[in-house]
């Protein structure tokens, strides 16, 4: 448990040599975890620089307890990253959730970026606050697929259905990103803004 008072900020970064297991470069995976500040950023970074075998299950950023990251005004940024292709940035799963955000009835205005070039949820998460919602990879040129389209970051309808309504905009890619793609329909409770560097398909 990390909560600070005021401008107190939070910064929470690690790197890893895995094996191949359920691991990740920064995670919380024992009681659950809440980190708070007032008007402090939230900087968590997770980075994998090395496996031993294959790290097809890791998270650089692995959450598999309730996890609680909130902010009443500050920014909160969770980067994940590594230099296999197949780890994922972020990564949940359990019987928990994942929040991140203001907590339910609080008025934040702090933004919410989220950069990794692969997801993978296996608990709810829920996104919540005033500011800017950012989902963006981390890695020039990887491929966006949303509401079931193919690509390498990929943000299906229901993980966008659990972002909270109040966001100022919900910002999805950006101008290094490669090809963007959306498979189905999208429904977004805020008003929303696709980024690419490479093309933009709507089926």
């Amino acid at each position: 448990r990390l909560l600070t008072n005021g401008a107190g900020r939070v910064d929470v970064w690690g790197d890893g040599y895995v094996d191949g297991g359920n691991y990740g470069a920064v995670s919380f995976s024992s009681a659950a975890c809440e980190i708070t500040t007032e008007s402090g950023d939230i900087d968590i970074r997770g980075y994998i620089w090395n496996a031993l075998n294959a790290p097809v299950n890791n998270g650089a950023l692995y959450f598999s307890t309730t996890v609680n990251i909130s902010s009443v005004s500050g920014d909160i940024s969770l980067t994940g990253t590594g230099n296999y292709a197949t780890i994922y940035g972020l990564r949940m799963e359990g019987a928990n959730s994942v929040n991140i955000g203001v907590q339910s009835g609080q008025a934040g205005t702090g933004d919410i970026t989220l950069n990794f070039d692969r997801l993978s949820r296996g608990c709810p998460w829920s996104l919540r606050g005033a500011g800017l919602l950012t989902f963006q990879p981390v890695t020039a040129g990887t491929t966006l697929g949303l509401a079931g389209a193919a690509g390498t970051f990929r943000l299906s309808t229901t993980d966008l259905g659990f972002v909270q309504n109040g966001f100022s905009g919900i910002r999805i890619g950006n101008s290094t990103a490669g090809s963007l793609t959306v498979g189905g329909a999208l429904t977004a409770n805020d008003s929303l803004s696709l980024i690419s560097g490479g093309t933009l398909t709507v089926n």
